[in-house]
């Protein structure tokens, strides 16, 4: 049986007025879902995702994707072969974010391109989050994420490098430099996080 988005709005409303629920938390009890605060604002979906379900549940991400396969840095991304054994990468990101729009659509073209001409020399794990950063099963507490998106590259369970948002050389390339292991620590644009 399926709950009513209205009907769960209602609820939340409710559970809201009561004192029963922070503002942006969800009751634990609850499914990861898409919410929407209002008409027409940005679809929330939280919890571990797939490209199937951002991309249909989520308004701006096809067009980006499509976008993302016109503009693909197809050389840096074949690069992304020398990966070294044993890399593992957990990509979170919001479905609110445009970064996260922009940066997990050329992520998406990535894998396709890899999948096309062999196969994808990593392991990940794309989880969404809310505005706080967090997702109920509690996969990205430990990471310390505070900007989205961010690719967390880790091998043999250590973390090695993140890709924090963007960055001037591209996903592509930034991204890949930390896979080859020819980079360590953070590679972003945003100058607070320039080691």
């Amino acid at each position: 049986m399926r709950f009513d988005p209205t009907a769960r709005s209602c609820v939340r409303s409710i559970l809201l007025a009561a004192g029963l629920v922070a503002c942006g938390a969800r009751p634990q009890s609850a499914p990861a879902v898409g919410v929407t605060a209002a008409p027409g604002a940005p679809v929330v979906l939280v919890g571990e995702v797939t490209r199937e379900r951002v991309l249909a549940e989520a308004p701006g991400w096809a067009e980006r994707f499509e976008e993302a396969g016109r503009t693909l840095d197809a050389d840096a991304v074949r690069g992304w072969r020398g990966t070294l054994p044993g890399t593992h990468v957990e990509v979170v990101h919001g479905t609110w974010c445009g970064d996260s729009k922009r940066e997990v659509a050329r992520w998406w073209r990535a894998l396709d391109l890899l999948a096309s001409e062999g196969a994808v020399p990593f392991t990940f794990r794309e989880t969404a989050v809310d505005r706080a950063k967090r997702d109920p099963a509690g996969h990205t507490a430990a990471f310390d994420v505070r900007y989205v998106p961010t690719f967390i590259v880790r091998r043999d369970g250590a973390e090695v490098g993140r890709f924090v948002e963007s960055a001037p050389e591209g996903l592509e390339r930034g991204l890949g430099a930390l896979l080859r292991g020819e980079r360590t620590g953070v590679v972003s644009a945003r100058p607070e996080l320039a080691p």
